[in-house]
């Protein structure tokens, strides 16, 4: 199933226990700030520069991936992800027992401009 976003759009294959996204992001498209109850996510880098913030301990780690490398998120961490450039992003979700819409949101995602 293909869903479109106001960053890009994602391609899904998902049960409630586990899901596979393959993310098109657009150069200055973001998610919102989330958590996930009881999820973990992966992000794996096709192409394209993307940026994940995660909130620890009051304060905000930035990574940023490139092509062939990957982040896992464990559940209950604050997140936010950023594409620098078009990027191309698997995402992989997994839980323990729990449903997959177990998502806590802080705000909406949305596309920076002229960046």
């Amino acid at each position: 199933m293909i869903s479109g976003k106001v960053w890009g759009y994602i391609d899904q294959i998902h049960s409630d226990q586990f899901g596979v996204d393959y993310l098109t992001i657009y150069r200055g498209g973001f998610s919102s700030k989330h958590f996930h109850q009881h999820k973990y996510n992966q992000f794996h880098v096709i192409s394209g520069r993307f940026l994940i913030r995660q909130w620890v301990d009051n304060s905000v780690d930035e990574t940023v991936l490139t092509e062939g490398q990957t982040l896992v998120i464990p559940p209950k961490l604050w997140h936010q992800f950023e594409a620098l450039c078009d990027c191309q992003v698997i995402e992989i979700t997994w839980c323990d027992g729990a449903k997959s819409s177990d998502i806590i949101r802080d705000g909406h995602g949305g596309k920076k401009c002229d960046i």
